[in-house]
């Protein structure tokens, strides 16, 4: 069981360094939601939502490409020229496409945004995309050499610097100020950041090793937009159709994004063991993945169960009282999360076989069901329904994932047990969050989180 062993040792680093650093990152949030108020915070979501799709473009299939190649490296001067030659690539990619949205932003900021920010403000944060980007590659450059303690140590001070930035722009200029702190944050890091990573750079750069990346990471940029649709696209759509309730979303997805925050040490440790297992032929692989989804659904879903039932009090805590609409769509926004965080496992047969393409039509299908779902509720149940229709999406997401990276490697599931969990989490975080007294929530938030303790019990014994 050393595999699990080592995934579970690398989880618990990244959970407790990871963990800090984000909060350095969540204690801007009450700053933020108080000083920018319903409207402005609202903008900054709404903004950072566009700039997610941006780094979608320009990620060129995100870890999974960087992963792949680092991981089939057969020495570490090939692993030197890999990494070179993806970071300069990027920084080229990334810098073409932020040179034409800032010569597009005066129409971004007034039609596609509908007028939430002003551009100038959106030329600030356009600035950052390169910088971002290419800081995310240096972190997941120490990941992939399996080092979690210096990728923590590192992801704390640039969290410290980013958070404290941040504080220090809202405060004083409100909204541009905030986008100037995340450039200034950024721009600091980075050359620190190539220093962390020194002994993975070489001065050469490998034009031939960018085409076979290039063939895994391009049919992963229509999967990605799929993706950003059906996990941002409510926020674009609430801006138009709903404005009012664009803050309330982005309250209640604090709360979740949270959630999803407790699931960042999986998504760190599992992909680059993972990987390495079946790039060694492990033959217990199937098995040790079937063991880690099947904790991953009753771990993360015992927190949805937490959050939906007191979602009201949570959004008031972090968000303050001003944003009280948005406690209905804390518990559909947290079970969308639950079933994302399953994808973490369900994923990994596409990134063994290379079959990257297969991820498409699952991806789009999710994509159209979510636009659907959100053009035809959100004028009449506006976050509510966005949340109910980003939770529909994630699920079909999950289903699909699972029945055809089942055909392409196969993983030992505990299905029966898994599918019995998946109505005693839903069931409890939404059942919870429909009383209003606090006792009755308190009561059925007891009652689901022991039935999943006993489903999981009795199912481990069994297997």
């Amino acid at each position: 069981m050393n595999g699990l062993r080592d995934v579970v040792r690398d989880g618990g680093i990244y959970a407790l360094g990871d963990g800090v650093a984000r909060l350095a990152t969540l204690v801007t949030v009450p700053v933020m939601t108080r000083t920018l108020g319903t409207a402005g915070y609202g903008a900054w979501h709404g903004v950072q939502t566009a700039l997610n799709l941006v780094l979608v473009v320009v990620a060129l299939g995100g870890d999974a490409t960087f992963a792949r190649a680092f991981a089939a490296a057969p020495d570490l001067l090939q692993r030197r020229r890999v990494t070179s030659t993806w970071l300069l690539a990027l920084a080229a990619w990334s810098v073409l496409v932020s040179g034409a949205l800032l010569l597009a932003s005066d129409w971004l900021a007034t039609v596609a945004l509908a007028g939430i920010i002003d551009a100038a403000s959106l030329r600030l944060a356009l600035l950052g995309v390169p910088l971002v980007l290419l800081n995310t590659v240096c972190a997941q450059v120490l990941r992939n050499q399996m080092q979690p303690r210096a990728y923590v140590a590192w992801q704390i001070g640039a969290a410290a610097l980013l958070a404290g930035c941040s504080l220090v722009g809202v405060i004083g200029l409100g909204l541009p100020g905030l986008f100037g702190g995340v450039v200034i944050a950024n721009a600091v890091v980075l050359p620190l950041r190539l220093w962390s990573i020194r002994a993975m750079l070489a001065w050469c750069c490998d034009l031939a090793l960018v085409q076979p990346m290039l063939r895994f990471a391009l049919p992963l940029l229509p999967y990605a937009l799929a993706a950003w649709i059906f996990a941002f696209s409510d926020r674009i759509i609430l801006s138009h159709l709903a404005p009012d309730a664009l803050g309330d979303y982005a309250a209640a997805a604090i709360i979740s994004t949270m959630l999803a925050l407790a699931g960042a040490p999986l998504a760190l440790a599992l992909p680059p063991r993972a990987l390495a297992w079946h790039a060694a032929g492990e033959p217990r692989a199937a098995q040790w993945l079937g063991h880690i989804g099947g904790a991953v659904l009753p771990g993360y879903g015992a927190l949805a169960i937490i959050c939906g039932c007191f979602g009201r009090e949570l959004v008031t805590v972090v968000a303050g009282p001003g944003y009280g609409a948005a406690g209905s769509a804390v518990a559909p926004l947290c079970l969308a999360v639950v079933a994302h965080l399953t994808t973490q496992v369900t994923a990994l047969p596409f990134s063994f076989t290379g079959r990257s393409g297969a991820l498409v039509p699952i991806a789009w299908l999710a994509a159209v069901l979510n636009l659907a779902l959100n053009l035809i509720g959100i004028p009449s149940g506006g976050s509510t329904a966005a949340a109910w229709a980003t939770t529909a999406a994630y699920g079909v997401l999950a289903i699909g994932y699972g029945v055809v990276g089942q055909r392409l490697w196969r993983i030992e599931w505990p299905l029966g047990r898994m599918a019995l969990q998946v109505l005693l989490i839903s069931g409890g975080a939404v059942g919870g969050s429909l009383f209003d007294g606090l006792a009755p929530r308190v009561g059925c938030c007891i009652i689901a989180l022991t039935a999943l303790v006993v489903s999981h019990r009795w199912g481990a014994r069994r297997s």
